[in-house]
């Protein structure tokens, strides 16, 4: 934790835009974090964390901010007031859900929750208006909210005719390794899932 707040300090000191406390055991994330509303990169990757402090929050000129390789269980509500944030790594947790004021994200482009323990989206997941790429493969999904299909800047790419077998990055959607029911296994490409949960949507609108 010393090493932690050392840190933390010294961004304060120089007036620093990024602050790692990559790789330092923590258990926890000490309060003075929530000092650093000028900081736009957080990285608090590969840790033992199982929370982050509602403290988070206040850092409000977060670009980005990555937790992946911890141990965490939820994620603070007060993650909704980091209304300036673009990228937000979450992978390898042990992420049950996510809490419904991750739709007040409104500048979210990139969502990465990959091997956690997720079974369930909140709806609010929707109001991702800018979000093109959201990557859940690896949890224990059964089922995909309808309101994913609001997400339009999800798409499938466009390869070649030669190079359609090729794994590629730019892949914006990842579902693989759940246990879907909804949408059905026949329907895996992104732009059919996205199809399918737009109809989904509609029928219940028009209802």
């Amino acid at each position: 934790m010393s090493e932690a707040l050392e840190r933390i300090e010294k961004v304060l000191r120089d007036g620093s835009d990024e602050l790692s406390l990559t790789s330092l055991e923590l258990t926890s994330v000490p309060e003075e974090i929530g000092l650093l509303t000028k900081v736009t990169v957080l990285s608090l990757d590969m840790n033992r964390l199982t929370s982050l402090p509602a403290a988070i929050g206040q850092m409000t000129a977060l670009d980005e901010f990555s937790a992946s390789e911890n141990l965490l269980e939820s994620l603070p509500r007060e993650i909704g007031h980091l209304k300036n944030l673009r990228i937000l790594y979450l992978a390898q947790n042990r992420l049950t859900s996510l809490p419904a004021e991750i739709g007040q994200l409104a500048r979210l482009t990139y969502l990465q929750v990959e091997d956690n323990m997720l079974t369930s989206l909140p709806a609010e997941i929707g109001e991702l208006s800018n979000l093109s790429t959201l990557k859940l493969a690896r949890n224990r999904l059964t089922v995909l909210p309808p309101e994913m299909g609001r997400l339009t800047k999800i798409r499938s790419p466009r390869f070649p005719p030669n190079q359609r077998h090729i794994v590629d990055p730019r892949i914006q959607l990842t579902i693989y390794d759940n246990p879907l029911i909804d949408p059905p296994p026949e329907i895996r490409r992104t732009d059919e899932v996205m199809a399918y949960l737009r109809a989904k949507l509609n029928d219940r609108s028009s209802q």
